[in-house]
């Protein structure tokens, strides 16, 4: 994951909006129409104009994108071989103060 994030942030210039990168999906999420963004909802199968929900709701959709773990995205594209999944974990930190000086991006490397 080192050298996978590295690679990215030594490409060039990086920024983050001034309220995080959740801040980018508010951007986004802001010019869909109400109520066009379900939470919670499991996808119970995938059709050609939509998905049906487990609840049984059927969304219609001209596109549909799957952006979810390998094992669930074969299930609901009806793959038979199930491929792996890396788990990924985030966590974000306040202190007073920063733990170094400067604008640096701080990562661990070697996973201690």
């Amino acid at each position: 994951m080192f050298a996978f994030g590295f690679c990215f942030f030594s490409l060039g210039d990086t920024a983050l909006p001034a309220g995080g990168m959740g801040s980018i999906l508010e951007q986004i999420a802001a010019r869909l129409p109400a109520g066009s963004i379900r939470t919670e909802a499991r996808v119970a199968s995938i059709q050609e104009d939509g998905v049906t929900l487990t609840s049984g709701e059927q969304i219609k959709a001209q596109a549909v994108v799957v952006a979810t773990e390998g094992p669930e995205a074969a299930r609901l594209l009806g793959d038979k071989k199930k491929p792996g999944s890396r788990s990924v974990s985030c966590l974000y930190y306040s202190a007073a103060e920063p733990p170094v000086p400067g604008p640096l991006l701080v990562l661990n490397g070697d996973g201690q």
